[in-house]
């Protein structure tokens, strides 16, 4: 099976011809992205939109042409250095025959205010860098690091004192008696091409897998984590291949490093038809408890299926999660999508009883638009049920999660959640309407319903007569509003003022709260997605 792999890697790699790419890496935040998303999911496109970050490569038309039609084409912003470089260009460029280097300052200046906190102001004081380029036509690099003040709005900052991490970042250290987060991150990768075929990357962030808002399989809910990535893409075909280092920030080695989690994945996406894509997911992670297992070698070969190699090396082994995505183009704005995921399920507990524990899985329905009734306006509305007890495992350190963050839905499981929003864009100005509604259940003190994948499923309450939104029931509503103007759209320089309405009915846990109310204003650069509202 090895010798059969490399003869075909070989041969796919010699085959493979020249190209002929600009660098180009746009960036992931998900209301940016809509802007070239758009031409990605025409009917004639081959595109495989499963698979975030994009490629650079595979992008770069579609991204210029998002560039140029948010060009400002005045006297002072073409041809005066200054309107240059506040408007349609890098801060600092630099290029010739065979390279490219681009840097930016990046900022989040924000500053607003939350009823929670009736002596504080949430606000955001971040600076930093972001230098990418290419070398010749194969290679492109990027870099950025962010150094962060801030306090967050309260529940947010509940949240990152119970995790000790701030959500969707990593740990920090307190400043200004407590409210404060004080922390920094970077992100960063080296991406070589030397084909069509065969891209090769190398690098610590995170990675999205679907079409929806939201990911059952894998999102970028948690923090960064270093990479291999290996992506073959071929006649209707996207091979891709994840191997990467992840922490339990709660476990130590003696030396008080923090515990590692390793993880690979394999995702196989196929354009059966010019309107049908499906893509096939699985994913092992397991914690090296002993700091001597290191990456198995059982998990390194990339086309293989690991249930067979989970069953003959023991269920501890690791915490193997199946999937499948797929995606229906309707016609060139509108597609409809779906996931479904797969933690564990034994038909034969069926004729035991109903509500078998251990039947985990969950499931996504979603309807997205692009340009609806009028240019510019894109509308999504999705669907995600998660069974309890999925993406746990039978010690706590297996758990589908780094950083205590979940690496697919930031709820975790035993939810039912409904989202939609729209979002319009005239030129640099925008506007985007998110509404969330939730419900879950939650568990009292001592308790085990499902909910929380931290938890190992060895303390669930019960066999049988498990059933979705089990335990203290909670309904959270989400009412997520912004405006803005975008400066420079080459790294995403923006104004903009929101407000968020955040509600809970039902059990409210202690470190939460029945109504939050959050305004903000400022200036910042949107690269990443940072989720709030959950």
């Amino acid at each position: 099976m090895r010798l059969h792999f490399l003869m075909v890697f070989s041969l796919l790699f010699l085959l493979g011809s020249k190209l002929d790419a600009q660098f180009v890496n746009p960036p992931v935040y998900t209301f940016f992205a809509n802007g070239f998303e758009a031409d990605l999911q025409k009917l004639d496109s081959e595109t495989h939109t499963s698979i975030k970050p994009y490629n650079s490569f595979e992008v770069k038309n579609s991204y210029d042409s998002l560039m140029q039609s948010l060009r400002i084409n005045t006297d002072f912003a073409t041809n005066k250095l200054l309107g240059k470089k506040l408007f349609n260009e890098p801060f600092f460029d630099i290029s010739g025959p065979d390279f490219d280097i681009h840097i930016n300052p990046l900022f989040d200046l924000n500053y607003g205010s939350d009823a929670n906190w009736p002596n504080r102001n949430p606000y955001s004081n971040t600076r930093g860098i972001q230098i990418q380029g290419r070398i010749l036509k194969s290679l492109h690099f990027y870099t950025d690091y962010h150094e962060n003040q801030l306090v967050l709005p309260r529940y947010l900052h509940n949240i990152a004192d119970e995790k000790e991490a701030v959500f969707g970042r990593g740990k920090f250290k307190e400043f200004k008696g407590g409210p404060g987060k004080d922390f920094g991150f970077a992100t960063g990768m080296f991406s070589f091409q030397p084909n069509k075929i065969f891209n090769f990357q190398l690098g610590h962030g995170k990675h999205f897998i679907g079409e929806g808002y939201r990911s059952l399989l894998l999102s970028d809910n948690a923090y960064n984590y270093p990479y291999l990535k290996i992506t073959a893409n071929f006649w209707k075909i996207k091979y891709w291949v994840l191997y990467s280092k992840m922490n339990d920030i709660n476990n130590f080695y003696p030396d008080q490093s923090f515990l590692n989690k390793y993880s690979t994945f394999h995702y196989l996406s196929v354009n059966l038809t010019k309107r049908l894509n499906v893509g096939i997911f699985e994913t092992v992670i397991y914690a090296d408890e002993s700091g001597n297992r290191g990456y198995d070698a059982n998990f390194f070969n990339p086309i293989i299926f690991f249930r067979p190699i989970e069953s003959s090396v023991g269920s501890r082994s690791g915490n193997v999660i199946l999937g499948a995505n797929l995606k229906y183009k309707i016609t060139n704005q509108l597609h409809a999508y779906g996931q479904f995921v797969l933690d564990e399920f034994n038909t034969s507990k069926i004729s035991e009883g109903d509500g078998w524990w251990g039947n985990k899985f969950g499931y996504q329905l979603g309807v997205k638009s692009f340009n609806t009734l009028i240019d510019g306006l894109t509308f999504q509305t999705e669907l995600n049920s998660v069974r309890p007890y999925t993406y746990t495992h039978v010690t706590s350190l297996n758990s589908y999660s780094h950083y205590n963050q979940a690496l697919a839905h930031p709820l975790g499981a035993n939810f039912f959640e409904s989202i939609t929003s729209v979002g319009y864009q005239y030129k640099r100005y925008f506007g985007e309407l998110r509404f969330v509604y939730s419900k879950q259940g939650l568990d009292a003190t001592e308790e085990n319903w499902g909910s929380d994948i931290f938890k190992p499923y060895t303390t669930r309450e019960q066999e049988f007569g498990n059933e979705t939104l089990q335990g203290a029931e909670t309904t959270k509503t989400i009412i997520d509003f912004k405006v803005g103007y975008i400066i420079n759209p080459s790294y995403n320089l923006r104004i903009e003022a929101g407000i968020m309405n955040r509600s809970l009915d039902g059990f409210v846990p202690a470190s939460d709260f029945a109504k939050t109310n959050y305004f903000f204003a400022g200036l910042s650069t949107r690269l990443y997605n940072y989720y709030s509202d959950f």
